[in-house]
């Protein structure tokens, strides 16, 4: 018996797990009774329908929808764009790790759906199928070695994945798990006919970067471009550092939102905007907004430093209602998602937008106009912070296109290494945020729009331990009297990782200033714990006079300084715990300091950075 998807508007968006509102189900509705509508005709359907209903917030369901399946967008040559409904087929979606293609496929064996895949000339002969609970079902045809490999038909108790490809199995009529959401164009009638799968292309190309650069000519005034000749003479390069912590909202954040609210037509301008933000991408949507004349509406986590808040504020003036809600940002994000849905307002992605995107993209567009006036030349390595990639995809883009020769690098903190995890995976995946100090690339989600544009630039991407960004954040100040916040700190910090030949001239972004002061003991202190010269150790004294004196006699070196002394008299007790910090002269000297310790009368531990109790020191 052959499974026939459900109709329902609701059935189908909750089939494919996406949220129920208003203009979804009234697209659904309109392209039931008029298929084959162009994107005009589902507004106005939809707003006959629903009632006052932004153009963007129609274009953000028709192209969410798209993305899951639910509908299908078709491009007639020199004709506009259509779209349909997608009912009847089983379609199952195949997604290739190594080159991003996309098969979609409909499957008619019963109640046991089968994916089958492959490239152009790879699927040659037909599949055969048997039935059997959790069996491998059919025969995969051969394929040439080091070609992408094609993908195994299974049952949908059992997913069988080639190496090298990964497989998402969608629902009738949907995807789950895709590599990235627009798939648009993609649909095959048979499996007959899957002689030509298009490949996923990005979003965004250099004309629009382009295109984003002229709108924020008279919206926000170029960043300098700054020599850093300590940099320089360390790494035998001309070191440049693009100081975007020079906007007027210390960051880079203020070029993807003012290229997004620029772009909004008259509806969605009295709509208004949302977007949810306990930091730099609050600061940015609100500055935009005060100068075009939009009200923004911004959701913010209760955790967010009082200080941010009224800089929102301020940033924002009358244009702007900040609303605290929830202890996280995910709670905060929410309520934004929600609010959008019922209102109307459209929603400011912080990176993950092709508009975003764009317009972080205009950073390179900038500094390389200012390398070609300063140095004669464009830079040969580009080094980019990377959070959920919108500054990175942007740079790409527009890099790979005007300028491929130029190398760019993509750096993360070690803390959250979500741009890796998905160039590993072939799609972004979920990783677990260790350490979220680089607060302002502490993403542990990559982008579905960003991640498309970076694997297909080819750009690699490694960590930086959060104790080295410290160390670039105390060398920023005191040598180059820059502020950066640890997340501005990332590219520059990252430099002795980059392979670049003597001479090259090497631009590093530094995205953001927004540093609370008070963060700085703790910078101090991560910076000398990543030099090896702060170390903590747990040191059993007997409780008698004079014990601590000896023990600092016969240990510290002339140069080595106490920094830390916890301890606690038991008088019921022979010996007592004392936790005791070093600080070293040189870092060098540590296996001289531990031998003396080992030499010593008394029992000490030390204790190892990953403890718990070390954690609790920071």
């Amino acid at each position: 018996m052959t499974t026939t998807p459900a109709t329902d508007p609701r059935t189908m968006l909750r089939q494919v797990n996406l949220r129920i509102t208003g203009p979804r189900v009234a697209i659904l509705d309109a392209l039931e009774t008029r298929p084959h509508s162009d994107a005009e005709t589902v507004i106005q359907a939809v707003r006959d329908s629903y009632g006052k209903v932004s153009t963007q917030t129609v274009y953000d369901a028709l192209h969410a929808m798209t993305a899951h399946g639910i509908i299908r967008r078709i491009e007639p040559a020199g004709q506009s764009a259509l779209y349909e409904r997608r009912v009847g087929d089983n379609h199952h979606h195949l997604v290739c790790r190594q080159c991003a293609t996309i098969v979609d496929i409909p499957c008619a064996v019963g109640d046991t759906p089968c994916l089958t895949a492959a490239h152009e000339s790879e699927l040659k002969r037909g599949v055969r199928h048997r039935r059997g609970r959790g069996d491998v079902l059919g025969r995969l045809p051969r394929v040439p070695r080091g070609s992408c490999r094609s993908f195994r038909c299974v049952t949908r108790r059992r997913l069988s994945r080639a190496r090298g490809c990964r497989v998402a199995r969608g629902r009738p009529g949907g995807i789950r798990d895709p590599v990235h959401p627009d798939i648009r164009g993609v649909a095959r009638e048979t499996v007959a006919d899957v002689t030509s799968t298009p490949t996923l292309r990005p979003e965004v190309d250099a004309s629009d970067v382009e295109a984003a650069a002229e709108r924020l000519t008279d919206l926000l005034h170029p960043t300098m471009l700054f020599e850093s000749s300590r940099l320089s003479t360390k790494f035998g390069a001309s070191v440049v550092l693009k100081r975007e912590d020079q906007q007027p909202v210390r960051s880079y954040k203020i070029r993807g939102a003012s290229n997004l609210i620029a772009q909004l037509d008259d509806d969605a301008r009295a709509a208004g905007v949302v977007c949810a933000s306990a930091g730099n991408h609050a600061q940015g949507v609100a500055y935009a907004c005060s100068r075009l004349g939009v009200k923004a509406t911004i959701f913010l986590p209760r955790t967010t430093p009082r200080q941010k808040r009224e800089r929102v504020r301020v940033l924002g003036g009358p244009w702007v209602e900040t609303v605290v809600q929830g202890d996280t940002y995910d709670v905060a994000a929410t309520a934004a998602g929600e609010f959008a849905a019922t209102t109307g307002a459209t929603l400011v992605p912080a990176f993950d937008d092709v508009r975003t995107i764009a317009g972080q993209g205009t950073v390179a567009l900038e500094a390389f106009a200012q390398c070609e006036a300063q140095y004669g030349k464009v830079p040969d390595v580009v080094v980019v912070p990377v959070g959920g990639g919108g500054l990175l995809a942007g740079i790409t883009a527009w890099v790979r296109e005007r300028h491929p020769s130029t190398r760019i690098v993509g750096v993360e903190p070690v803390g959250a290494p979500s741009l890796q995890a998905a160039l590993a995976e072939g799609r972004p995946v979920a990783v677990p945020v260790t350490d979220p100090f680089v607060d302002g690339a502490t993403v542990g989600l990559l982008g579905a729009h960003t991640y498309p544009i970076i694997a297909a630039g080819g750009v690699p991407c490694f960590s930086v331990p959060e104790g080295q960004i410290c160390t670039e954040m105390l060398d920023l100040y005191q040598s180059d009297g820059i502020i950066a916040e640890p997340a501005g700190a990332l590219a520059p910090a990252a430099l002795p990782g980059v392979d670049f030949a003597d001479g090259e001239l090497v631009l590093a972004i530094l995205s953001g200033g927004n540093n609370d002061v008070s963060r700085y003991a703790e910078v101090v202190e991560r910076s000398l714990v990543f030099e090896g010269r702060k170390h903590y150790f747990i040191v059993e004294f007997p409780q008698e006079p004079g014990q601590l004196r000896r023990f600092l006699d016969g240990v510290l070196g002339p140069d080595d300084d106490i920094t830390l002394f916890e301890y606690t008299k038991r008088s019921n007790r022979e010996t007592g715990p004392a936790l005791v910090g070093l600080e070293l002269g040189d870092p060098s000297s540590l296996p001289d300091l531990l031998a003396r310790i080992d030499a010593s009368p008394a029992r000490v531990e030390r204790v190892d950075p990953d403890s718990p109790l070390f954690r609790m020191v920071l």
